[in-house]
Order: structure tokens, then sequence, then C-alpha cells
């Protein structure tokens, strides 16, 4: 399993092309787009190349992946595979209890 530590996103829409998508960096590199797909379409398995890993999610998920970009930190992307079977994440790092409590 690769897990890397976000470091910049990007929010992408494409005109007639993509659903809306996020672009992850890390690693001194752009790795990883999350795609968000209709609510309860199926979604296509995820997949990694040399150059991406593609993510995704249905768009009522859209919301809870910026929140987590912009208010947690640090913030990874586990990717352990393509098909079923297989648990691909995008999650804040373990924070002690009350941490964001003033």
């Amino acid at each position: 399993m690769a897990y890397t530590v976000v470091d910049q996103y990007a929010i992408k829409y494409d005109a007639n092309i993509h659903t809306p998508h996020i672009w992850l960096h890390g690693g001194g590199k752009w790795f990883a787009q999350l795609f968000f797909m209709p609510d309860g379409s199926t979604l296509p398995a995820d997949t990694s190349d040399a150059t991406w890993i593609k993510l995704y999610f249905h768009l009522e998920d859209y919301q809870h992946l910026i929140d987590l970009l912009r208010y947690e930190s640090p913030v990874g992307l586990s990717y352990a595979g393509s098909g079923s079977g297989y648990t691909n994440t995008v999650q804040a790092d373990p924070a002690t209890v009350g941490a964001w409590k003033k």
C-alpha cells in the first residue's frame, strides 16, 4: 500500500469533459485525481498508472472531501490497488482528542 502526504490540492471543472474533480499534490508532483460521479451511479474501479492515481466518489462525497482538505492537517492518500477487495482512502492522520478546541 502506498501512502502519500497531500500538501496542495486544486479543484477542477472541465466543461463537457469530466465531472468535478480534485487534483492532489504530494511528494513533489501532482499524483492523484478524485473524480465525482452522479449520486447512485456505479463507480468505475479506482486505477493507477505511472502518472496518476484515480479515485472515484459520488457527488454527495464532494463537500466532505473538500472539508477534509481545507481543515485537516496532515491529510494523506492511501492507495492499495484497483478492483474489488481494495480500499483506497483520503484520510486525516490521527489527532489528539480535543486538539481543535479553542
